[in-house]
């Protein structure tokens, strides 16, 4: 009996040390700090959706500035000339891809959000070093620094070795990323980013009433309509049909530009004929080739590939843009500008 009296005195004492111990306080203070850290991760959620959704605008914007910068450097007042503002134009794709390296490898490191907000300042500090300084080097520093920002962004993602083998020993994934990597052939070289960067300086050359900022505006608007029809016709003919079709209006376009400058001295007095061309190309890569391989993307692709074929897309094409923008006033000036558009034509008709 005293060894049961003595048990539960032992239980009664252990009962009241739980009892001190214990104190409602402590709980709610546990309980606040776990809503401010997830309040906190909520702001941080918030913050990278919101900068990871202006990655597109600032490459638009960027695009239309380089457009603007061009089209200027073939006028008198030029403070760059034509090389010199095709290297700032062009060098971004090198940010861009160095932008993607680095995503790959601080992704592990500081996570997808951290990564995203990395942008931010880098983002902050390439616009005024492009837009506010007229200095050859200062704006070659601003424009890698804003294709870094969207290498980060836009396709960042973990790189994964066992991720990496499906693309060589499964045909069902290295097919569609083949069928990819060709489309975006078409996009980058019938048009697409390269043209709209040098139709205002083409519009300008023959029709000197529009300035280079009108004709940036008119691209956008019409990428924009471009890419409504395409949405609506998707649902309505398919992909396949909405591809070949936005082939053949490229297709079309390029010609025009062709026969345009082929028979300059007699249609001299139609030069909205060069404007009516461009248009009709660059429209039909926004609303065709460059969607469509999007859907595509989504469509086709394994979830598991696809952070790490955006890697290698983001790559891909900054390495075809950079080659581009440079070899685009070269070939011009080896072919003329009949023979260029001529070849491009040939290419859209591929689609």
């Amino acid at each position: 009996m005293d060894m049961l009296e003595s048990e539960e005195e032992s239980d009664d004492e252990e009962a009241d040390e739980v009892i001190d111990t214990f104190h409602p306080d402590e709980l709610n203070d546990a309980d606040d700090e776990e809503e401010e850290e997830g309040e906190d991760e909520e702001d941080d959620e918030l913050a990278a959706a919101l900068v990871m959704s202006h990655t597109h605008w600032i490459y638009g914007t960027f695009i239309s500035f380089n457009g603007l910068l061009i089209a200027e450097s073939q006028s008198e007042t030029a403070r760059l000339s034509l090389p010199e503002a095709t290297l700032v134009a062009s060098i971004a794709q090198a940010g861009r891809v160095l932008g993607c390296l680095l995503s790959a490898q601080l992704t592990d490191r500081l996570g997808v959000l951290r990564v995203i907000q990395l942008g931010t300042p880098i983002n902050l500090l390439g616009w005024p070093l492009m837009a506010l300084t007229g200095g050859m080097t200062t704006m070659v520093a601003g424009s890698i620094l804003l294709g870094v920002f969207v290498g980060l962004n836009a396709f960042g993602g973990r790189l994964y070795i066992a991720e990496a083998k499906l693309l060589f020993t499964d045909w069902s994934v290295a097919r569609p990323c083949l069928l990819l990597l060709m489309q975006y052939v078409f996009d980058v070289f019938c048009g697409g980013l390269v043209l709209a960067q040098y139709a205002p300086g083409i519009f300008q050359s023959v029709v000197a009433s529009l300035s280079a900022a009108q004709c940036s505006q008119l691209l956008a608007a019409l990428q924009v309509c471009g890419l409504i029809c395409s949405a609506t016709l998707l649902r309505w003919w398919g992909r396949r049909i909405v591809l070949m079709t936005a082939g053949a209006l490229g297709c079309t376009g390029m010609l025009i530009v062709a026969a345009f400058y082929y028979f300059e001295d007699s249609l001299s007095e139609y030069s909205w004929l060069v404007l009516l061309g461009v248009v009709l190309a660059n429209a039909a890569s926004s609303g065709g080739v460059s969607p469509i391989s999007h859907v595509i993307c989504g469509e086709l692709l394994p979830l598991s590939i696809r952070p790490l074929f955006g890697n290698v897309l983001s790559l891909y094409l900054g390495g075809m843009s950079l080659t581009f923008l440079n070899i685009f006033p070269l070939l011009r000036s080896a072919l003329g500008s009949h023979g260029l558009f001529a070849a491009l034509a040939g290419q859209a008709s591929l689609q």
